[in-house]
């Protein structure tokens, strides 16, 4: 994993894992999900060759990033484009988020585990320099 701030100071760290399965349903059927995810989000991971994937790989950075923050946040101004192949990604925030985070980045790292079966992210949150 190849996670660098530049020696910016480290505000938090989450990490979070979820089964793929858990997803297919959300893919299948997405409406419903806006507690969770932006229109835009779930309309990039339905284009996806795995939509469930790409699902699961945004909400592990959602619950990382809760994890970051230790207080809630609405989920959907916290976006990840999953790509596959892409491992390290900077989480787009918008909203009350990106407002109350305007002074710091949070970025990704995403990785399969269990032969595909889940998805696990680690997020590091940082003081911009």
């Amino acid at each position: 994993m190849t996670l660098s701030f530049d020696a910016a100071p480290l505000l938090g760290v989450g990490i979070d894992a979820e089964q793929v399965a858990r997803f297919e349903r959300v893919a299948a059927t997405p409406a419903g999900w806006d507690f969770a995810f932006a229109p835009a989000e779930i309309s990039y991971a339905l284009c996806q060759a795995e939509p469930a994937r790409a699902l699961c790989a945004s909400f592990c950075c959602k619950e990382a990033l809760f994890k970051c923050l230790r207080h809630p946040f609405n989920y959907p101004d916290c976006v990840l484009r999953y790509e596959p192949g892409q491992r390290d990604y900077e989480l787009e925030l918008s909203g009350q988020l990106g407002q109350d985070l305007r002074q710091a980045r949070a970025h990704a790292a995403v990785w399969t585990e269990d032969e595909g079966r889940e998805m696990a992210a680690v997020v590091l949150l940082a003081r911009r320099p």
